[in-house]
């Protein structure tokens, strides 16, 4: 799909692009592709999803991050009191990603790439 988008020129606020109601602000692709790819990342590595959709690597990893971004109730840290936190190897040459979840409600509330106490920062910095 190819969509001639307007296109403004602000001397304050720099080059602005139309919205659109089939894609998300600053990208490149459909919010269908979009969730697509999230929806991915729940079952498979990225790697696989980049073999998959045949997209560079940073792609996906920032359509995760939009599709998080869009996706995730911001209520779901609301009234968190038991936490568990737990990292994970997610690929050979010990890559991890830290992950917290809600006991109470029994959810996956956040992760991060990661597993130093500076990763879990960014989890109160939140």
């Amino acid at each position: 799909m190819r969509a001639g988008l307007l296109r403004l020129q602000c001397p304050t606020h720099g080059v602005r692009t139309e919205a659109v109601p089939f894609a998300r602000a600053g990208s490149d692709f459909t919010r269908d592709f979009e969730d697509l790819v999230g929806w991915l990342a729940t079952a498979m590595d990225k790697t696989a999803i980049v073999r998959l959709v045949r997209i560079d690597w940073d792609s996906v990893g920032r359509i995760i991050a939009r599709v998080m971004d869009d996706k995730l109730d911001p209520k779901r840290l609301d009234n968190l009191f038991v936490v568990g936190v737990d990292e994970v190897a997610w690929k050979k040459g010990q890559q991890y990603i830290t992950l917290v979840s809600d006991h109470q409600r029994g959810k996956m509330v956040w992760g991060a790439e990661g597993r130093d106490s500076k990763t879990l920062d960014q989890f109160f910095t939140e």
